[in-house]
């Protein structure tokens, strides 16, 4: 699985996860969370032996 993170400019960033099978998810998150702290510490709970997270970004509706 590949993650790609992307800063835009005026507080975005957009996740990209590429699984190694099955679609691409695409994550268009605000900074009015704390996004990237979300996703380290879910990272290091996966890390040290969690089967499984919930990672919780806000986002913005779309015009």
């Amino acid at each position: 699985m590949d993650i790609v993170m992307t800063l835009e400019p005026h507080g975005w960033l957009d996740i990209l996860v590429q699984p190694d099978q099955g679609e691409q998810i695409e994550i268009p998150v605000s900074f009015l969370s704390d996004a990237v702290d979300e996703i380290a510490r879910q990272f290091v709970a996966l890390h040290k032996g969690a089967t499984e997270v919930t990672m919780t970004m806000q986002t913005e509706p779309c015009l």
